[in-house]
């Protein structure tokens, strides 16, 4: 007797479509966020592709605020849920823009300037995410399973509040 595998579910292939549609949905309004927030510092920041990042890993990778590179997996990074997040942040009622199973994310308008929020299922889910990204430049206050997106000052005044560590995506010069 011969084993075939099985197709997966209707129900697990549409999670695993609009999981993809969300990480991809979530890397455009992120892309949107950092244009409009002047983090992307020339029109070739702009052009960089995720082709460009995968022929170029070691340039486009994270760095620690400070110098350095991505924190290494033995720092412990506080977890904080999506509520907690918005609101530190100054915005308790920002509507979530996206609502999938491997992440949930939010965007907000504040007096001071904009937020965009991240939360993930698991910590890899994140790392992939921050990878893909910050090959956009920007800057990051990363966490267990989470991340915001904002100007530096406005992620040095959320960390005070709500710990983490910051990163900052490639230079483009």
């Amino acid at each position: 007797m011969t084993l075939t595998p099985r197709p997966p579910s209707p129900a697990r292939a549409r999670r695993r479509v609009t999981g993809l549609l969300a990480v991809s949905a979530g890397a455009a309004v992120l892309g949107a966020c950092l244009v409009s927030c002047g983090s992307a510092q020339t029109p070739a920041a702009k052009a960089v592709t995720p082709v460009a990042a995968a022929q170029h890993p070691s340039h486009h990778q994270g760095h620690v605020a400070g110098g350095g590179t991505q924190p290494s997996t033995a720092v412990k990074l506080p977890r904080r849920s999506m509520k907690k997040l918005k609101t530190s942040a100054g915005c308790p009622k920002a509507r979530l823009q996206i609502d999938a199973d491997e992440l949930k994310q939010a965007a907000c308008q504040t007096k001071r300037g904009r937020y965009t929020i991240v939360t993930f299922t698991t910590d890899k889910g994140k790392r992939d995410w921050l990878d893909y990204a910050q090959a956009y430049g920007g800057t990051y206050l990363v966490g267990d399973r989470w991340t915001v997106v904002a100007e530096p000052a406005l992620l040095e005044d959320l960390r005070k509040k709500v710990g983490g560590q910051m990163e900052t995506g490639a230079q483009h010069h």
